[in-house]
C-alpha cells in the first residue's frame, strides 16, 4: 500500500479488497510500526468490499509512505 501525502487532520482511503459481507468486523494488523501520527482502520462499506483508511491525527502533513505486511482479519457478523 502506497499513499500520497496526508494533510493534517485528514484521512485517505486506500485499497479496496473483495470478500466481506456487510456488517462484518475487520481488524487491521501491521507487521511494522506506522509513521507517528497515523491511525488505521478498515470497514465493510458494501457487500464484497473492504476499505482500508489511514488517518493523520496531527496538525502537520505526513509525507507519502508505503506499508507492507498489512493483515486484515474479517470476522463474520452472522454466526
Amino acid at each position: 500500500l502506497t499513499s500520497p501525502n496526508i494533510t493534517g487532520h485528514a484521512t485517505i482511503e486506500g485499497v479496496t479488497l473483495t470478500g466481506a459481507t456487510l456488517g462484518d468486523f475487520v481488524q487491521v494488523g501491521l507487521t511494522a510500526s506506522p509513521t507517528a501520527g497515523l491511525m488505521f482502520n478498515a470497514r465493510v462499506p458494501a457487500a464484497g468490499s473492504i476499505t482500508l483508511r489511514a488517518a493523520n491525527v496531527t496538525a502537520s502533513s505526513i509525507a507519502a509512505f508505503t506499508l507492507s505486511g498489512v493483515h486484515l482479519g474479517v470476522i463474520g457478523a452472522t454466526p
